[in-house]
């Protein structure tokens, strides 16, 4: 026995396992602060921030155009956002009409002031919130850059055959579902075919929660809060990691890549059976996390990783483009 194992062996079980807590609180304070240091909040103002703005204001109104009950005159708060974001873009980066998020962005308020004026509702102010140049690149906007796409039901039918990369390219998000349920062997088919998903050292720490009961899905759905305005799924999923099948504090991040890459299996699987899907996050309040695991059932011991909101397609439904940005803008070669 090595000195090393002789000071473990000889120190008290409560101090080793203070060291461990110590060194825990020490490495997710690391992190927490360089995430801090980095987030888009109201003093950060970087190109990279005012893209994250835009894009997330826009993919608000991607949502409101992508009902099917489309409500006239929705989005006035997102536009109010987007119309200050698109401003600031404009300030820090010189070369914004090239950006993605831009593009996106009037594509998506060429098609919001369409549906309005050709359905003769008229919307004065929200296109007040915007400069003449904004409103001017908006309709010479792609449609393929931004706004809402046509998602039907007679197109999937291949996709059990199909190549993976286009099963993959084809796949979209989807948060209206037809009325017939999912069932037992369709969820259990899918849930097999994703634990090929790869793990670390093949632990498999996932769990799924796959919740069919129409009330217990409302109260999720409402606590989860990002699901407004959308008909109850037939079917919603969340997903967990079990923390107990990690054996060092280094991994404390470990469920988190793990329930990834099984929730993005899932949701392949999902498209190649022909079964709508969104993924929804569970990035929860301490008091929202302990109401959805007495709802569920789900132990302390289990991260929660998402929800995918999932049912069959219906005939057809609107979803959002959500273009995404050119690879130049995302790869790094290091040589």
């Amino acid at each position: 026995m090595n000195i090393k194992d002789e000071v473990k062996k000889l120190t008290p079980v409560f101090l080793l396992e203070r060291k461990q807590w110590l060194h825990l609180k020490h490495e997710s304070l690391y992190q927490l602060k360089r995430f801090y240091n980095a987030i888009t909040n109201g003093s950060n103002n970087n190109v990279n921030h005012c893209i994250a703005k835009v894009t997330f204001y826009s993919h608000q109104i991607e949502k409101g155009l992508s009902h099917s009950n489309f409500r006239y005159g929705f989005g006035k708060s997102a536009l109010m956002n987007l119309s200050s974001a698109l401003e600031d873009l404009k300030r820090c980066d010189s070369d914004y009409p090239e950006c993605a998020a831009y593009q996106s962005a009037v594509a998506a308020l060429q098609e919001y002031r369409y549906k309005h004026e050709n359905a003769g509702y008229h919307i004065d102010d929200m296109i007040a919130l915007f400069p003449s140049d904004i409103w001017n690149d908006a309709s010479a906007s792609a449609s393929a850059n931004g706004g809402s796409v046509p998602v039907k039901a007679s197109l999937k039918d291949g996709n059990a055959t199909i190549p993976f990369e286009n099963l993959f390219l084809n796949r979209r998000s989807v948060r209206e579902f037809s009325d017939s349920p999912l069932t037992e062997t369709e969820i259990q088919h899918v849930i097999e075919v994703a634990t090929k998903a790869p793990s670390v050292c093949n632990r498999q720490p996932v769990r799924v929660y796959a919740i069919t009961n129409k009330s217990v899905i409302e109260k999720a759905l409402k606590l989860q809060g990002g699901f407004n305005g959308y008909k109850v799924p037939p079917a919603l999923f969340l997903i967990t990691a079990d923390n107990e099948a990690f054996l060092s504090i280094s991994e404390h991040n470990e469920g988190f890549v793990d329930g990834g890459l099984f929730s993005m299996a899932l949701l392949m699987a999902m498209e190649a059976n022909k079964i709508a899907a969104c993924p929804l996050n569970t990035m929860f309040s301490k008091q929202i996390d302990q109401q959805t695991r007495n709802l569920i059932g789900v132990p302390e011991n289990e991260f929660l990783i998402m929800y995918i909101a999932a049912g069959h397609f219906p005939d057809e439904t609107h979803t959002c483009i959500s273009k995404r940005y050119p690879v130049q803008d995302i790869l790094t070669i290091v040589r």
